[in-house]
């Protein structure tokens, strides 16, 4: 086959990647584009850089966003590879780190809750550290420990969490934000669980 530089190969894989992530959007099982296009990134970064690589890290945890019944395969498996493979590389940059924890959370909050928030709360830490309270990664934060509470029926914390979300994205973006109107909804859809009827409405 034809050379191709290695920052034209990684971009290849990305597009490659970028491409199954669309797919993943608009099609149903046994979404065929979009599994064929993330097995071409895989297939691309491994051979290239190796299996020990940021690119192909990169590429597990892009994987893990798409839909779970898309692959056989255990999402945390993948998941723990990349979290693996960014932690032995030197100087690797703290926001990818946190960013790892953070989907290892959310894709542990369906079955190991308390695990799950462990992940989240360690992203939540750094990004604390890396950009201070007021930064959308720490919003994103609260809300999934919010999710996580809520899906438990632990609604005092659930509370807790959303509205630590909602404070922070108004501090940041005001009041017109989707953002703000989700965690107005699920505020709703809480208060609404526990009976509060006039505190939903509003």
């Amino acid at each position: 086959r034809l050379s191709m530089p290695q920052q034209g190969l990684s971009d290849l894989a990305d597009c490659y990647a970028q491409i199954a992530l669309v797919y993943s959007h608009v099609e149903e099982r046994p979404y065929l584009n979009a599994t064929r296009s993330i097995k071409r990134a895989v297939e691309l970064v491994r051979t290239e850089y190796g299996d020990q690589s940021i690119p192909y890290a990169n590429i597990l945890t892009l994987k893990a966003s798409m839909p779970p019944d898309m692959f056989d395969t255990d999402r945390l498996g993948g998941l723990y590879k990349a979290q693996q493979i960014y932690e032995a590389h030197q100087g690797n940059s703290k926001v990818e780190i946190a960013r790892i924890h953070y989907n290892i959370g959310l894709a542990q909050s369906g079955r190991e809750f308390e695990k799950g928030r462990e992940s989240i709360q360690k992203a939540l830490d750094i990004w604390n550290q890396l950009f201070g309270e007021h930064h959308p990664y720490v919003s994103y934060a609260y809300a999934a420990l919010a999710d996580s509470y809520m899906k438990q029926k632990e609604y005092q914390q659930a509370d807790k969490y959303y509205n630590l979300a909602l404070a922070n994205q108004k501090a940041l973006f005001g009041e017109s934000h989707p953002f703000i109107a989700d965690c107005h909804l699920k505020l709703g859809r809480l208060y609404r669980r526990q009976g509060n009827y006039g505190q939903a409405a509003h």
